[in-house]
């Protein structure tokens, strides 16, 4: 744990990135799931994703809220993209209950609170339980990881010959 003080900036980068996943990823991201429980999940994961990588020394400036917004962005743009493969098989489903006559017909979600389709709300579900019988969700958490091993935290923002 001592050595993970000099080092917090980049912790608290890492936390930024994986608990903002969790905002827009499918599976983690609903309502039904206590936000305690994915901010904790979040700096659990984190933790442990800060014990496999080179993190920098980085001091508290201006720089260093860029870098938190930037590891905001990619957070939400990776859970984002995961999102959108799942709403893409829910509007499939929409296109479905339109050819069937069931356009009029909608169910509330329970995890958004928004109307959706019968059959949209029914794909979605088997793309869920097809996702998870499947290891996705492990497979989500691991290209998260994937992207914070292989980039660095501070890429294009935070190097000793520009700044000096």
């Amino acid at each position: 744990m001592e050595e993970l003080f000099p080092h917090f900036p980049a912790f608290l980068l890492i936390v930024v990135r994986v608990t903002t996943f969790f905002v827009a990823m499918p599976i983690f991201s609903y309502r039904s799931i206590p936000v305690q429980h994915r901010v904790g999940l979040g700096i659990f994961l984190a933790w442990i994703m800060y014990y496999t990588i080179d993190a920098p020394v980085l001091e508290l400036d201006v720089t260093f809220y860029l870098l938190i917004m930037k590891e905001a962005l990619v957070g939400l743009f990776i859970g984002f993209a995961a999102y959108m493969i799942l709403s893409a098989v829910q509007v499939a489903g929409g296109l479905i209950d339109f050819q069937m006559g069931f356009s009029i017909a909608n169910v509330i979600d329970p995890q958004t609170g928004a109307q959706s389709p019968l059959m949209g709300q029914y794909l979605y579900t088997v793309a869920l339980l097809f996702l998870m019988s499947t290891n996705g969700h492990h497979l989500l958490l691991d290209g998260i990881f994937i992207v914070i091993s292989s980039s660095q935290l501070t890429n294009y923002l935070y190097h000793s010959e520009i700044r000096h």
